[in-house]
């Protein structure tokens, strides 16, 4: 099992860039500003806990997502013959986070990780206290149900190879007391691999299931916790030269959300997690701890918002061959600071945000070695509203990453997204185009890629 430096620093990267709406694409991504139907500070959306279901939105849902992308590249002003064609993110995170994928050479570079995938979410909440045939009043509940599905496909001169596959979800949270909530999550996820070469194969799953409990000991506050328990494995190659990697991990999280009167409200988690795992002849195990405060202040008389992040998280590798010998340990952190206003009046909203964050790698092999980096991230987007069944959208995002040293080389990103939305009484269209540009400027490449997201809420 070789070094997983590339894992370590996409895990670290995504992670902390939530999964936006269509309508946040459109608007420079901005995730910590703008309160919206993925992006609220609440159980479920920031606290990723199950018993957030039932209060996270008053009606029942059918959302549809569905995204189309492509990326292109050229070193210098050489055209490179490689093409990448996605129809949703076809490695999901919980994949990259629990299986060392990236020291394999399929998987050494995925494009559009950060993209949603296709998804189908369907929400039922079950609001009644009417008392049934025997006189028993019913447990307020939500259930919801999740199929996604991602796919990449990679197309070059003389062929082409695809990743990717579906995962199904199970939510649901009962209200047991006016005070206490009990949650449950299942879910289960399937990439596979297929390359042009019969030897060329590989299979990923993760198996999920999460039980829950929130205590709302005053209406300003809810505290939630909750014990993830994953299974994820996988097969690379076919016959004598197939390879097989299994584990098990937990992960532990503790939640609080506090709202006063909506002027202020605000997240904080505390999260840890371990894996155990094996390949072959070596045994594997990883350590890690997450730290988050998300705050966000609604200034009293004025159209005008702030918004804040601190994300402080820690991983820890270890890999060992079976008599106990050390192959390599490493050590990750990552700290991100971000914030800003928001604007909202009528009929315009507009949203400005700074975050700021640095990569520290400790790899211990031979000997230790240190890897730092910084990324700025700035963002703009807003919103206006013409007609009343109408939304225009826009917005810039500019990303720069560069390594603590002498001579290192940057990487920026600029994001232009453009957009719009239809609201109407029981549906809600929503459009976006991102257009992307990635510049390494160290060896002069640069990346281009086009996406394109269409999504209909049903409200009933």
């Amino acid at each position: 099992m070789k070094v997983l430096l590339c894992s370590v620093l996409m895990i670290g990267i995504i992670s902390s860039l939530e999964s936006t709406t269509t309508r946040l694409r459109s608007m420079g991504n901005l995730q910590i500003v703008i309160d919206d139907n993925t992006n609220k500070i609440d159980l479920f959306n920031f606290g990723n806990n199950p018993c957030g279901l039932f209060s996270n939105e008053d009606t029942n849902i059918v959302d549809l997502d569905v995204l189309y992308g492509e990326e292109t590249s050229k070193i210098d002003t050489i055209e490179c013959d490689t093409t990448y064609i996605t129809y949703g993110n076809a490695v999901p995170f919980e994949l990259l986070e629990f299986i060392p994928i990236f020291d394999k050479d399929v998987f050494q570079y995925i494009p559009l990780l950060t993209a949603p995938r296709n998804r189908l979410f369907y929400v039922k909440r079950n609001k009644s206290e009417r008392p049934d045939l025997w006189g028993n009043v019913p447990k307020k509940q939500a259930m919801g149900f999740g199929v996604t599905y991602g796919k990449l496909e990679q197309k070059f001169t003389d062929g082409k190879d695809n990743i990717g596959g579906p995962a199904l979800s199970f939510i649901y949270d009962r209200i047991q007391s006016p005070n206490l909530h009990l949650g449950f999550e299942g879910e289960y996820i399937s990439t596979g691999y297929n390359g042009d070469e019969e030897f060329e194969k590989a299979s990923l799953s993760n198996f999920k299931l999460t039980p829950a409990v929130s205590f709302i000991p005053s209406h300003f506050i809810t505290i939630g916790a909750k014990i993830d328990y994953h299974h994820p494995s996988c097969s690379f190659g076919t016959g004598e030269n197939e390879s097989v990697y299994s584990g098990n991990a937990f992960n532990f999280s503790l939640s609080t959300i506090a709202n006063i009167n909506n002027y202020f409200e605000t997240g904080a988690l505390i999260g840890y997690k371990i894996l155990s795992a094996k390949e072959e002849n070596e045994n594997f195990s990883l350590k890690g701890f997450d730290v988050r405060l998300k705050p966000r202040v609604s200034l009293p008389n004025l159209p005008l918002a702030l918004g804040g992040l601190i994300d402080i998280r820690e991983i820890g590798m270890l890999d060992e061959s079976e008599n106990g010998d050390t192959l390599y340990h490493n050590k990750y952190t990552k700290m991100t600071f971000g914030g800003g206003p928001v604007l909202e009046i009528q009929y315009l909203l507009i949203g400005i945000e700074y975050i700021y964050s640095t990569l520290t790698l400790k790899e211990r092999f031979l000997v230790i070695d240190t890897t730092e980096t910084s990324i700025s991230t700035v963002r703009l987007g807003g919103e206006i509203k013409p007609v009343s069944f109408l939304n225009l959208r826009g917005g810039y995002e500019y990303v720069k990453e560069k390594e603590r040293k002498q001579d290192a080389g940057e990487i920026v990103s600029r994001t232009i997204g453009t957009g719009f939305g239809v609201p109407l009484k029981k549906f809600v269209f929503d459009v976006s185009y991102n257009r992307i540009v990635i510049e390494e400027m160290e060896i002069e490449k640069i990346i281009e890629d086009n996406l394109y997201m269409v999504s209909i809420r049903y409200i009933y």
